[in-house]
């Protein structure tokens, strides 16, 4: 049986995506796929080799990623603990891609012989329990993640056998298959795992309510809950490292001011629309929400609903689902504070796949009361849908396929089989074709379309190992750190976000696991580009703090704002860009004379903090002496209180002016009724030498105004509006979201984004109360600044404008540093060493991200490591007279505790097992 379903996986997976095929593409997808996934696990092979060949010098620490990260709890999201993925071993460079995609396909198939399994479990017919795979893995959720988030499909993997688990432990008392998949789950993705945890543990009180209930119930849950203590604690070698780390991280809890919100009006009417996959299945609609590719799921959901009274399981659990769906507090929860995503639905697939199929498989014992009723609830499902289709504007043709194999299911359903073409054989064979038809013309019009773009295999290799072609130019040491212009495409036409295969050791790292000294630092010094997935993003190009991080590469276009940086030099130009040298970047660590209280740091703005972070001080926490830290060549211009010139549609309906003085930031409450408004501040004549034009929003508001009155605003502005212009217009204002919006800020030749994503954007969110805007560097600043505001609502903020000299002290300030930097710096898999440079050194600072878990030996004795300028790491220098001898180590918190308590566990479980066996034998 298992051999026929695993065949039939294959031919349905090969021929739906075997459409890829004749566009010569790859299963890659041009986004978390490419950027994240598959680096991740070439990098994996890296590691497996090295640690295999040289296990006395391997460590977690790996300089190559951003300006260093603890790869293992990075990776641990991704791959570490996953089976799977230890197959890259066998993968290397030159085979990336095909290990990649041979484990993706790998997974999914596995995911399909899971379900399988599950099936055989809940009396379902031999030859209809490929169906009931085919109808859960080809959900959106499926078809999504096996090209665009592959770790994803693990999670498939392991929820049929988590079901099977709670069953078998309930009727039978067996445990040792629940705790190795509890524990698999966990620690393949925590955060998918979590998920999972949440799910079945719905499952298990829904079914122990109905199947399992006894007045020794306290008995049958002291003994579940020592089991998933067991399965956490088997997982604890990744589980523990990793939760130590997220608790840091300033994602977690993001969520929770969405706990007593709503959905937009558009989210609630694209839930009737999923029933009948109108949902794209390449790609999730809003918060996540996802169809399905098989009218199988259909048949399933309508027969449980019609079918409630003798299915009352089913029927709860499906209702339970329904109503997690419906407000985002059920999404916060199920991913434990962070934003509402929905990513926990497939399970529903597994449900209605599951009913469908057994309605179908078993139509001839169900009456005609049964069927008409089921017909029924159908037809007011499909009433409600083209209620809803029509408002969202869902075309016949992404429908079409889905409705064509609806309609033959329910002349099976509702035909004699005596009617020689409504065979059994057939309608299987009908369903299979249909799966495949709907994939495979999604993927062939998105790719004639350009709505998703698969990349093929020549795409990937230059996007991973050359996408700037000055790769044979880079630096080799481990302090050669790159950054990129923000507008900066790569040869592959895409972001630069992950360069490391190819030497590119970028200040840009994207990962779903950023390290949490870097999220903290981007908001003190508020990055307008940074954001939880890339928290320094390209640092804006902001000229300090690319000295700051050591930036010696630069890679961007001409006349961008990296290249208007002090002291570079241009070093060779191609047709995707310019490579330039810095000859004022940082070192990686380096020896300040003063210490003062991070009181002080704390207390300023973002402008001054980058400022004062290269000065000859460092910020400590438990230094409690205010030393004096003076501001170099940084200025502030003070703004008119009036704000008085504002421009709408290019005509200036107010005149101001800025004047220099000494003064503070101003409070503004700026109207915009319709979007589309810009504020204009003149600037004064300055031209000492190259400037920076930095501004400073805080306390950043924006209040929504009603639908009616953008309504009658713009109905005011165009009172010829057609009636059809009309009804789009009230469709817009009412479905969708108003609390997205970007304000745009430009001077001269150059412009900077603050972009405030929608909460319906999911990992993407995160209220943007205060930003630093680079306008880029100028010899005479331009006259004016513009603000551009692009949706309607009223703007409250403070705003400071600034230049920051980019000549004269700041550059003998920054050279001094040079000079200050460790020396014979050497650096491994383990931590660093160096020289101090100075016989008379106080302390030592760095750029590198602080952790508990980092030791440090000066001159061969202990001393303690301390977090200093808010996120990196530090110490006090004992004052010896001589060149300080310094060695740091890196051990990840929690790793060792973590293996302890697995590898406890799997004995205690081992033992348990054998004498269980031996009471048996």
């Amino acid at each position: 049986m298992l051999f026929h379903v695993l065949f039939l996986l294959i031919v349905v997976t090969f021929f739906s995506f075997g459409i890829l095929i004749f566009f010569k593409q790859s299963l890659i997808m041009k986004n978390d796929a490419i950027h994240q996934h598959i680096q991740v696990f070439a990098r994996l092979h890296q590691y497996l080799i090295e640690f295999i060949f040289h296990p006395s010098k391997f460590g977690t620490w790996d300089w190559s990623l951003g300006n260093g990260t603890d790869w293992y709890n990075t990776f641990s999201y991704y791959a570490l603990g996953d089976p799977l993925a230890y197959l890259m071993i066998f993968f290397g460079k030159a085979y990336t891609i095909i290990g990649y995609e041979f484990i993706i396909l790998l997974r999914f198939i596995l995911a399909g012989l899971s379900t399988a399994y599950f099936a055989t479990k809940f009396s379902i017919k031999e030859k209809w329990i490929g169906i009931v795979a085919i109808g859960y893995l080809f959900s959106s959720f499926g078809v999504y993640a096996l090209t665009n988030q592959s770790l994803f499909i693990t999670s498939m993997i392991y929820l049929p056998l988590l079901i099977v688990s709670v069953e078998y432990f309930f009727s039978e008392k067996k445990f040792g298959l629940f705790v190795v998949v509890i524990s698999l789950a966990l620690s393949s993705n925590f955060y998918m795992g979590i998920i999972l945890a949440e799910v079945v543990g719905i499952y298990a009180i829904v079914t122990y309510l109905y199947n399992y209930k006894n007045h020794n119930w306290w008995r049958d849950w002291l003994s579940l809950g020592l089991v998933v203590v067991a399965g956490i604690a088997l997982a604890g070698i990744v589980l523990v490292p990793s939760m130590l780390y997220m608790k840091t991280s300033t994602r977690g809890g993001s969520g929770i001011t969405q706990l007593f919100t709503f959905y937009p009006l558009s989210y609630y009417l694209t839930l009737f629309t999923l029933p009948f996959g109108s949902s794209t299945s390449l790609r999730p609609s809003m918060y996540w929400l996802q169809g399905s590719a098989s009218a199988i799921n259909s048949v399933g959901l309508f027969w449980i609903i019609s079918n409630r009274k003798h299915n009352k399981m089913a029927f709860t659990l499906l209702l339970l689902g329904i109503v997690l769906l419906l407000f985002p507090a059920s999404a916060v929860i199920m991913t434990l504070g962070n934003m509402p995503t929905n990513r926990w639905m497939f399970v529903l697939f597994l449900l209605t796949s599951l009913n469908g199929v057994f309605f179908i498989a078993n139509k001839k014992k169900f009456d005609d009361v049964s069927k008409k009723n089921f017909l029924r609830w159908l037809t007011f499902g499909a009433i409600l849908f083209l209620m809803a289709a029509t408002i969202l504007k869902v075309t016949i043709s992404q429908i079409l396929i889905y409705v064509v194999s609806l309609i033959i299911l329910l002349l099976y359903i509702f035909v004699s089989e005596d009617h020689g073409f409504f065979s059994e054989t057939r309608i299987r064979h009908m369903i299979l074709f249909f799966v495949v038809l709907s994939i495979g013309s999604q993927l062939f019009l998105s790719q004639v379309n350009g709505n998703l773009v698969m990349l093929s295999t020549r795409q990937i290799k230059t996007a991973l190992f050359s996408p700037t072609g000055f790769e044979k130019l880079y630096g080799k040491r481990s302090d050669a750190r790159t950054e990129f212009d923000n507008a900066y495409l790569t040869k592959a036409v895409s972001r630069p976000d992950n360069t490391f295969l190819s030497g590119t050791n970028a200040t840009s790292l994207y990962f779903s696991t950023a390290n949490p000294s870097m999220l903290k630092f981007s908001k003190n010094v508020a990055l307008a580009t940074g954001r939880g997935v890339n928290p320094l993003a390209n640092l804006d190009n902001r000229a300090l703090l690319t000295d700051y991080f050591s930036v010696n590469q630069l890679i961007g276009k001409r006349n961008s704002k990296i290249t208007k940086l002090p002291n570079i030099d241009l070093k060779k130009v191609n047709s995707y860009g310019e490579f330039y040298k810095n000859s004022l970047a940082m070192p990686m660590m380096w020896t300040p004379q003063h210490a003062y209280s991070l009181k002080t740091f704390s207390k300023a703005n973002p402008v001054i903090r980058e400022n004062i972070l290269t000065s000859n001080s460092v910020a400590v926490k438990d230094v409690s002496k205010v030393h004096h830290v003076a501001t170099t060549g940084l200025q502030q211009f003070a703004i008119s209180k009036k704000l008085k010139k504002i421009v709408t549609s290019g005509k200036v309906i107010k005149t101001a002016k800025v004047r220099v003085e000494n003064g503070n930031q101003n409070l503004f409450r700026i109207k915009v009724p319709n979007g589309g408004r810009s504020v204009v501040f003149s600037l004064p004549r300055v031209s000492n030498g190259k400037n920076e034009l930095l501004l400073n929003i805080s306390n950043l508001k924006h209040v929504m105004i009603s639908r009616t009155a953008e309504y009658k605003d713009l109905h005011r502005d165009q009172p010829q509006m057609s009636k059809s212009d009309q009804f789009n217009l009230i469709n817009n204002l009412l479905l969708n979201s108003r609390d997205a919006f970007q304000i745009t800020a430009a001077a001269g030749t150059h412009k900077t984004v603050l972009q405030q994503y929608s909460v319906g954007s999911g990992s993407s969110y995160e209220s943007r109360k205060n930003a630093v805007l680079n306008l880029g560097g100028y010899a005479q600043l331009p006259q004016r600044i513009v603000l551009h505001f692009s949706q309607p609502g009223t703007y409250s903020f403070k705003l400071g404008i600034y230049t920051q000299q980019l000549s004269g002290k700041i550059i003998k300030q920054l050279k001094q540093n040079q000079k200050e930097g460790l020396q014979n710096i050497r650096t491994s898999y383990k931590g660093i060493s160096g020289t101090t440079n100075v016989s008379n050194a106080k302390w030592l600072t760095s750029n590198i991200p602080f952790s508990v878990g980092w030791r440090a030996k000066v001159n061969g004795k202990r001393v303690q490591v301390k977090e200093v300028n808010g996120s990196f790491v530090g110490l006090k220098l004992p004052n010896s007279g001589v060149r300080d001898k310094i060695k740091f180590e890196y051990q990840t918190p929690g790793l060792k505790v973590g293996a302890f308590i697995s590898i406890f566990t799997l004995i205690l479980l081992l033992i348990t097992c054998g004498i269980k066996a031996y009471k048996l034998n």
